[in-house]
């Protein structure tokens, strides 16, 4: 089957290769939610009772902010639409809401997407039957693949170019499935082009539409992917985190225990010293008397 490829013309080309160069050169950061719509307590590390729930109605797990878990290497289309071009995609577990941040650039624009559990887990399935009928030779080389895996509609932000150019916000139908690309299978995520629901016309977010996007995954990328949002592996993942920040709170309090008592030894060296002075001083007034 033909993969999609998005055409430019060579003028519009030059002119998001320049924007890219100027504004988009680093790889996208760890991200702390939708404008620290996530942040927590970071003081206040123990997990949450279950009772209490974040946004949807999804369970917290803990009071922190958003967190990297790894990363994962892909491919997307590249701005000719000639091959592919490798990327990778930071992948972020929220604690406060159960969910997990994709955040990666794609041409140019900085993308972060939103799972929640229940889209997880069918992302996961949908990975493990690609997995199945790879393993199999039971992958279809002909017809439309992309959407064979199911669909889910997961929240996606973006900008054009950098944080200072237009953002837009949608819940685009996204596509699994998988697509060939001269003879090689890929596990596919494709995001159709989705009406901008923060769009202003006169404004920033002057973009009517989140443009068309497909990562592609070698069965190796897959497989790393899954694995990272798998929900057993994010909630020990997040028990080690705490563990480790416990750890490094208490070496902080241990720490700063010590420089006290430190502290407070030094003070009172001192002060004896300086009785010691103005005894010296006594006897030696009352030696010349």
């Amino acid at each position: 089957m033909n993969s999609s490829i998005i055409r430019i013309k060579p003028i519009i080309f030059i002119v998001l290769l320049l924007a890219v160069i100027i504004g988009c050169s680093s790889s996208p950061e760890p991200l702390t939610g939708e404008g620290r719509a996530y942040a927590g307590d970071e003081g206040s590390e123990l997990a949450i009772p279950d009772d209490l729930t974040g946004k949807g109605g999804a369970r917290k797990l803990a009071l922190i902010d958003p967190y990297e878990v790894g990363n994962v290497t892909m491919s997307t289309t590249t701005f000719t639409g000639i091959g592919l071009s490798k990327s990778k995609t930071s992948v972020q577990f929220v604690p406060m809401e159960n969910d997990v941040i994709l955040a990666f650039s794609y041409q140019g624009n900085t993308t972060t997407v939103f799972l929640d559990a229940n889209q997880r887990v069918l992302v996961v399935g949908a990975i493990r039957q690609y997995l199945e009928e790879f393993a199999g030779r039971a992958l279809k080389t002909t017809g439309k693949t992309e959407q064979l895996y199911g669909t889910i509609k997961p929240r996606m932000v973006w900008s054009m170019f950098s944080s200072y150019m237009s953002k837009g916000r949608a819940t685009p139908t996204t596509r699994l499935g998988y697509d060939f690309v001269r003879r090689a299978p890929y596990f596919t995520i494709t995001f159709p082009e989705t009406p901008n629901e923060d769009h202003d016309a006169t404004g920033k977010n002057y973009l009517q539409r989140s443009g068309f996007m497909r990562l592609y995954f070698t069965r190796s990328e897959a497989t790393a992917l899954a694995d990272l949002l798998d929900q057993g592996f994010l909630e020990k993942n997040l028990a080690e985190e705490l563990e480790m920040r416990r750890i490094r709170r208490d070496e902080v309090k241990a720490n700063s225990q010590v420089n006290k008592t430190e502290n407070t030894a030094d003070v009172s060296a001192s002060a004896s010293s300086e009785v010691t002075a103005e005894a010296m001083d006594a006897e030696a007034d009352s030696y010349a008397e």
